[in-house]
């Protein structure tokens, strides 16, 4: 079963041109990683400007196709982290309201 993963980079200098670049070459390392039989998938990027911070995120059945995949399309990472992704349920959303008021 396949996991979602981040791809943490500090950039410092980071511009949207830099990163538009970078999801090019991670959407073409993940295409030719399916060709050779990989699940993974690149999934896009979120950037945070003011801390110089770029997040690339990654369908795999493993970290080590994320973490091939990020050097091969030359990203400038720290780390690689599977993360879940939790909406909140009806009854959370519920309670806040509640202890709001």
């Amino acid at each position: 079963m396949d996991a979602t993963y981040l791809v943490e980079c500090f950039w410092p200098g980071v511009t949207s041109d830099r990163v538009e670049a970078a999801n090019t070459r991670a959407r073409a390392e993940s295409a030719a990683l399916r060709r050779q039989g990989s699940s993974l998938r690149f999934l896009g990027s979120m950037v945070i400007p003011s801390d110089e911070v770029v997040f690339f995120q990654f369908m795999a059945a493993s970290r080590e196709e994320v973490v091939r995949a990020s050097r091969q399309a030359e990203l400038p990472f720290d780390r690689v982290a599977a993360f879940q992704w939790l909406k909140p349920s009806r009854g959370a959303a519920s309670q806040r309201r509640t202890r709001v008021r």
